[in-house]
């Protein structure tokens, strides 16, 4: 856990220094730790909201409902394990959509490189997510603090200009945010189907 900090703190303060020492590792296995304990914080403390929001609806209400509460709660904690799952899934997707089109601006090396630069530059809007109230505007500053990452990470692994990083990661950084887009619609639409199943 120690060894997650740490890299939390690196990658935040001092991206050039972080990307230099991440050439040495090698496969997915350290980034997909470091992944998987964050992404499982920020949905432990989801699952721990919605415990304590459901205990507030049942003192509100006094549950006349009960069976309405209990629905609520298996679709919420439904929808939490869907999205675990999803934002795992998406990780994959989003850095072979990326590996694809640095391979097309002849960048050099394999799958686990641009994984690891996906996942070690997302750490900003992960650690967002760990906000438990929204913040539009620093979700912006977020979001173009993790690009500034993304940059210095494409030249300290790839050895690419500013220029050409801001090139590389422009489009498909687009195409990923759309793709996300897309996915969370579905995944409402999926939830709200299977909750309004459950409310008949």
């Amino acid at each position: 856990m120690n060894n997650i900090l740490k890299k939390i703190k690196l990658v935040l303060i001092h991206p050039h220094i972080f990307f230099k020492n991440i050439k040495k590792e090698k496969g997915i296995k350290s980034v997909l730790i470091y992944y998987l304990v964050i992404l499982f914080t920020i949905f432990a403390i989801q699952t721990i909201f919605l415990i304590f929001h459901s205990g507030s609806l049942n003192l509100k209400t006094d549950s006349p409902f009960p069976s309405l509460t209990g629905q609520f709660i298996n679709v919420s904690f439904f929808s939490i394990i869907v999205s675990f799952f999803s934002f795992l899934l998406l990780s994959f997707v989003a850095a072979g959509i990326l590996h694809i089109w640095i391979k097309l601006w002849k960048g050099e090396g394999n799958y686990s490189k641009t994984y690891q630069l996906y996942t070690y530059a997302r750490t900003p809007n992960l650690l967002l997510q760990l906000v438990p109230l929204s913040f539009p505007f620093l979700g912006i500053v977020v979001w173009f603090y993790s690009l500034i990452i993304f940059v210095i990470g494409a030249q300290e692994i790839y050895g690419y200009s500013r220029k050409k990083s801001l090139l590389v990661l422009a489009i498909p950084a687009v195409l990923i945010a759309i793709f996300r887009y897309l996915s969370l619609i579905a995944s409402s639409f999926i939830l709200g189907s299977i909750s309004q199943g459950g409310f008949k």
